[in-house]
């Protein structure tokens, strides 16, 4: 399940720009009448109007490495 809100291609509705705001209410009007502008996609260049949900386009802000060995491998401390 992906959070919109955690995707690198997310901008939320406060850092839009005057076009991407206008877009956005415009295609909210013909698609999704009623719905909210939470923010906009700039993967698929449209709005948000729900956080959660199935995305192909999903691409945390920050990826997670694991370490191959834990720091004590490092630093020479043998576990008994």
């Amino acid at each position: 399940m992906a959070d919109c809100r955690r995707c690198m291609y997310f901008i939320h509705v406060d850092d839009l720009s005057e076009d991407q705001l206008e877009r956005g209410w415009v295609w909210i009007a013909k698609y999704r009448p009623g719905s909210e502008l939470l923010g906009y996609c700039n993967y698929y260049n449209r709005p948000i109007t729900y956080y959660k949900g199935r995305c192909r386009a999903y691409t945390p802000k920050r990826l997670q490495q694991h370490a191959k060995h834990p720091i004590t491998h490092y630093l020479g401390v043998k576990n008994d």
